[in-house]
């Protein structure tokens, strides 16, 4: 941008003030849901990254602890999903119990392995 271009500029800017700040008032009014909602994706990313660092950096000193951290990365995903440690499926976390002592949160097995485990063993109480 060469100097006179950027005196027309001013000069426009210096005449048209209130107009210019009328106009973006506007936009940002019209626009409000779209930029709230950008922002708000802005800091979910910013979170999870900051999230996957903080994993990494507690795991650096181990490098063979990678499955470890892809293991807890995965439990940021946004999908919400989880897999489970029997059958191997990625399910929804509403597919899965509460536990307090787990890193999520939740069960390791799937409602429906608990369920069929739970059955397997009543069965095999009452042969």
């Amino acid at each position: 941008m060469d100097k006179g271009q950027k005196e027309r500029q001013a000069r426009y800017y210096s005449k048209n003030k209130e107009t210019i700040k009328a106009r973006v008032l506007r936009w940002k009014e019209s626009n409000a849901r779209k930029i709230s909602d950008y922002n708000r994706n802005v800091r979910a990313k910013k979170r999870r990254e900051k999230e996957e660092e903080r994993i990494r950096d507690s795991f650096r000193s181990k490098a063979d602890n990678e499955r470890e951290i892809e293991r807890l990365l995965s439990l940021l995903d946004e999908d919400n999903f989880k897999e489970c440690s029997r059958c191997k499926v990625r399910k929804p976390l509403t597919a899965y119990y509460k536990r307090k002592g787990t890193p999520d949160g939740l069960q390791y097995l799937c409602r429906s392995c608990i369920l069929d485990s739970n059955k397997a063993r009543k069965d095999k109480c009452n042969i």
